[in-house]
């Protein structure tokens, strides 16, 4: 068994979201077994009154995945960290529920994700749109949930990729405008490797045809001094050490950005709740 580059995952979903795999218990093991101190189950984000099947979980679900979590810290609490934690997106409708997952229900951390916006009571994803105006929202987002301090991670930043597909001028301007905000917040990003499997991963996967992560950017962050996560975005248990870990180990050497493996979870100021 091979060694790998990171020791904590805090980027890990569940077979709740509709797309994941494997019963939580099974991530754990597969996290123990391969030398991981940490591991932050993060799914995508349960909202009150919002119906996405085959995306996230429903709201009805949200006491036993925390029941779930809690029950797996205990169990091995002498053998890994475990939090508790959702990826979301920056809804403005929901401030008031973002501070209360922290306040009511005790979650950890929450990871900005930030694939969609809201619409009729629907989610939209940014690629629906052209590309102009859908990353011009996606940046508008990004900024206004960063500034509200709940969230103590950011996932994929380079996720307009995926419908940018080119780091053309207007892209260059939108990341120095995200990156300036994550500099100045203080935030971890990532380095998502949950892209790469797209369709699913092997050694000899084409990589460079992957939308994201984006070197370009990634450079940027690193000419900028900023810190990165190398993120499995796990959602099968094998995921967690079956993947492109040496790319991504390559983009950050690379691009030069400081890799980190641990988040800060001291409590949030009583002003972001």
């Amino acid at each position: 068994m091979s060694k790998l580059p990171i020791s904590s995952c805090y980027h890990t979903h569940t077979k709740r979201c509709g797309h994941a795999f494997g019963e939580d218990e099974e991530y754990v093991l597969a996290a123990i077994e391969h030398g991981y101190k940490i591991l932050g189950f993060s799914d995508h984000a349960m909202f009150p009154g919002i119906s996405q099947p085959g995306g996230r979980g429903d709201f009805s679900e949200i006491d036993e995945y925390i029941s779930s979590i809690h029950s797996l810290k205990e169990k091995y609490k002498n053998q890994i960290d475990i939090y508790l934690a959702f990826e979301a997106e920056y809804l403005p409708e929901f401030k008031d529920y973002y501070a209360s997952l922290y306040k009511k229900y005790g979650f950890d951390y929450l990871v900005l994700g930030q694939h969609a916006f809201l619409k009729d009571n629907h989610f939209c994803y940014y690629g629906s749109l052209d590309p102009e105006i859908a990353t011009k929202k996606y940046v508008e987002a990004v900024l206004e949930a960063l500034d509200t301090g709940y969230f103590r991670y950011f996932a994929h930043p380079d996720y307009f990729m995926t419908w940018e597909k080119v780091f053309s001028p207007r892209v260059e301007e939108a990341s120095k405008i995200i990156l300036n905000k994550v500099k100045e917040k203080n935030i971890p990003i990532e380095i998502n490797m949950g892209r790469s499997r797209l369709g699913g991963w092997r050694p000899d996967k084409d990589l460079s045809k992957v939308e994201y992560p984006c070197f370009s950017f990634w450079k940027m962050a690193g000419e900028m001094g900023l810190k990165a996560f190398i993120g499995p975005d796990a959602h099968m248990p094998h995921d967690l050490y079956y993947g492109p870990f040496e790319r991504m180990e390559e983009i950050a050497k690379k691009s030069k950005i400081s890799l980190v493996h641990t988040l800060n979870l001291s409590p949030l100021p009583i002003g972001a709740l």
